[in-house]
């Protein structure tokens, strides 16, 4: 079994797919599968993918109906053979070395995750280096739950105390974990935040490195850049999953204003 599943959702991305794949394929570190989840793309996407996977045995491809990219991660989470799980857009990709640098950091602190910054990237050109969620180190249940989970739960539009993003791409995840308490993607904005959010009120240990190893792309006709139809609809049912987990976890009790100081009234 490979140490590390890369799972990828694919959508219109055929003028980036083979930049990303390869991103992956090429890392310093080989022992990977990746997985290619082809969400019912109207492009020449489909056909991409699966000429990537002829090319080297580590690819699996998974053709499904368009569902969106949470239902795509899911597939991809639910086929994953590896011991830790990561994530890429097709349109973005990791630095040489990336999967190797988290992987030693992981093995070394037996963590639960490793974690890095990343490079914001835009078309004409532009890099600038964005930091990861936590500074370099090693941190504990309480250290994530105060540097991760109450400011996912509290901050997320607190704009006056600034905003930790939920980037699931610059973590690697221990997928025991998420088959454990069946951790897994929902709705179409903000999905990745509640999965973060879920994912280190169960996990153990965070090692941060010290450089950005992700290369995002601001891409204006990226899928989660996408005007949404039901934006309230879904911006509630992202609410409700969020109070739930609240509940369960009695997160209220150290920060029981975290709806009122987050202006979540003036959005619903």
């Amino acid at each position: 079994m490979p140490a590390i599943s890369v799972i990828v959702p694919v959508y219109k991305a055929e003028a980036f797919l083979r930049g990303c794949a390869d991103s992956i394929l090429k890392q310093t570190f080989s022992d990977l599968e990746l997985i290619l989840v082809e969400d019912g793309s109207p492009d020449q996407s489909g056909a991409l993918c699966d000429a990537i996977a002829a090319e080297d045995g580590r690819v699996r491809v998974f053709h499904k109906p368009n569902g969106g990219v949470s239902s795509a991660r899911n597939l991809g989470i639910q086929e994953a053979q590896g011991d830790f799980v990561a994530f890429c857009d097709a349109d973005d990709s990791f630095a040489p070395n990336a999967l190797e640098l988290l992987y030693t950091a992981v093995q070394a602190e037996e963590a639960d995750s490793a974690g890095c910054g990343h490079y914001n990237l835009w078309p004409d050109g532009r890099k600038e280096a964005e930091a990861g969620a936590l500074p370099a180190g090693v941190y504990g249940p309480a250290a994530l739950r105060e540097g991760i989970v109450l400011p996912l739960l509290g901050q997320r539009l607190d704009f006056g105390r600034g905003v930790l993003n939920g980037f699931i791409w610059r973590f690697l995840f221990r997928r025991s974990i998420l088959q454990a308490h069946s951790i897994t993607f929902a709705g179409a904005y903000l999905e990745d935040e509640l999965f973060l959010l879920e994912y280190f009120l169960y996990a153990q240990k965070l090692v941060m490195v010290d450089q950005p190893l992700y290369f995002y792309l601001q891409n204006p006709a990226s899928v989660t850049k996408n005007y949404l139809p039901d934006y309230i609809g879904v911006f509630r049912a992202f609410m409700e999953r969020k109070r739930a987990l609240a509940r369960t976890w009695h997160l209220d009790e150290a920060l029981p204003d975290w709806e009122d100081n987050s202006n979540w009234a003036g959005l619903l």
